[in-house]
């Protein structure tokens, strides 16, 4: 079975997909492929240098992701035409890490699953939910300021929207030990599906 496991900016997604490996799940990130790409994939970097010029390198020669966010996120076109590109190098190593270990079960963190609706492509949807005045708080710990979570946040589907098409939610409105004790038992469930599923 291949989980996809998504939900909104700041709801707890990567806590979820760490907890899921604790109980045996094969684990892959959308966001760790993607950072592989911007830092180790050559043909990446010359076609965003086609794209944009020198303008997007930092003085360490590499990929300042902050001045690509200023681009895409105020003209959608390009922004477009980046996820153009990402999408697919992502989709192609996850379905190589699958085929890779095709007798482990598997969740995959896709934070943009309904948005490149890529959800299509795994039979069990899993949503990290959290309350919104809780999802900007954590932001501003990460040093966003509120007018940067707002531009992010309006090319993203609402929270809200993932959770009610999602077919499991995950509440993570409280302490670490209380989305650890939801993640446990949303495995146990799924462990469950594939073992009735495998002997029927």
């Amino acid at each position: 079975m291949i989980v996809a496991l998504t939900g909104g900016m700041g709801c707890g997604k990567s806590l979820a997909l760490k907890y899921f490996g604790e109980f045996g799940w094969a684990t892959l990130s959308a966001d760790a492929v993607n950072r592989e790409i911007y830092t180790r994939h050559e043909g990446f970097r010359e076609e965003l240098r086609k794209r944009w010029g020198s303008r997007i390198f930092g003085e360490d020669g590499g990929i300042d992701r902050r001045r690509v966010a200023d681009i895409v996120f105020e003209q959608p076109e390009e922004l477009e035409w980046l996820n153009g590109i990402l999408h697919s190098m992502i989709r192609d190593h996850a379905e190589q890490c699958f085929a890779a270990k095709p007798e482990q079960d598997h969740v995959f963190e896709v934070p943009l699953l309904y948005e490149s609706r890529w959800h299509v492509h795994y039979e069990t949807v899993v949503c990290v939910w959290s309350a919104p005045e809780i999802v900007r708080e954590r932001l501003r710990g990460r040093g966003l300021d509120d007018l940067e979570i707002e531009r992010r946040m309006k090319f993203q589907m609402p929270a809200e929207e993932k959770l009610e098409r999602a077919d499991f939610g995950l509440i993570n409105n409280g302490s670490p030990d209380e989305l650890y004790r939801q993640c446990n038992e949303l495995s146990k469930q799924l462990k469950e599906k594939i073992w009735k599923k495998k002997s029927s």
